[in-house]
């Protein structure tokens, strides 16, 4: 029984050692000689996917190198190399491959209002959270903001915006700290349609899984706090990856914050510290993202 368990438990530190979210590869047109280079997105969230040809003859034109391209969940298509009308001989190519969560040239859906992510009606104070890495000599993230809603331990925490929860975090025991931002928490990641990301952070119970969308004003989990306090600090905010490529040919990535506006009583409005707000869960900031259908589907889960 014992080595049962055993053999079990290599099994998945192999399996998991083995899952990659992004896999390349390159398939010949055996008709016409084209070659067409493919990735399979493994994951719940956009990658941005770098081709580094190191050799490349015999294609009908030539391609920028490094090629950059965003793939979405599943099977996409990098790029076609055509073979060229003036040469008999096959492509000859070769390439190397590296990728970054996130998409390429992300272009942020400024238009977007927000909900405030708590209790509907009821009034909260937010405070601008402090970078936790500049106590260790980390540069500020560009256009760090972050917000920190004052809550009681245990309310319910409401999506923000509509998107794919793609990442649930459920294993710290982190205290809560009130002024300092830290990843290092219970949290739920939701990517948005225009490949923004919104955090959720220090969250204890869960009403959502990966994969999951959720809509502005959803219940998507509960807020946690020290064990001695009733208050809770509940950490948000919005983030897009900015990636390039260095003059080394080396891929980058670094988080740029979304300075947000969050619906205050019908009006689309900065947070400022220490005021006191109140969440309103307006039908025209519920759906202001929907498409026609799902308005229409909407409508008949209220009626419920």
């Amino acid at each position: 029984m014992k080595k049962l368990a055993l053999v079990i438990l290599l099994l998945n530190i192999v399996s998991n050692a083995q899952v990659k979210p992004i896999k390349v590869y390159s398939e010949r047109n055996k008709e016409n000689g084209d070659v067409t280079i493919y990735a399979d997105n493994n994951s719940r969230m956009n990658y941005t996917v770098m081709i580094n040809f190191t050799e490349l003859q015999n294609a009908q034109r030539s391609y920028s190198s490094p090629y950059l391209r965003t793939v979405n969940p599943g099977k996409s298509t990098i790029l076609t190399l055509k073979r060229s009308t003036t040469s008999k001989s096959s492509i000859n190519y070769k390439y190397k491959y590296n990728y970054r969560k996130g998409c390429y040239n992300t272009k942020v859906d400024e238009s977007v209002v927000y909900i405030i992510p708590t209790q509907k009606n009821k009034e909260v104070s937010i405070q601008y959270l402090n970078y936790i890495g500049s106590r260790f000599g980390k540069e500020l993230p560009e256009g760090w903001e972050v917000y920190g809603f004052r809550i009681n331990k245990g309310d319910t925490i409401f999506a923000s915006r509509k998107g794919k929860v793609i990442e649930i975090q459920d294993n710290n025991s982190i205290e809560s700290k009130h002024s300092v931002y830290d990843q290092n928490r219970n949290s739920i990641h939701v990517m948005h349609k225009d490949c923004s990301f919104g955090e959720y952070i220090n969250i204890d119970k869960f009403y959502v899984r990966e994969g999951d969308v959720v809509l502005p004003g959803q219940a998507i989990g509960t807020a946690k706090a020290k064990n001695t306090s009733d208050y809770s600090t509940l950490m948000f905010s919005v983030y897009y990856k900015d990636i390039s490529v260095d003059l080394g040919g080396k891929m980058k990535s670094k988080n740029i914050y979304v300075p947000l506006k969050f619906d205050v009583n019908g009006r689309a409005e900065k947070l400022y510290e220490e005021k006191k707000y109140k969440s309103v869960h307006n039908f025209e900031i519920i759906t202001q993202e929907m498409r026609k259908k799902e308005i229409k589907k909407y409508k008949k889960s209220l009626i419920k």
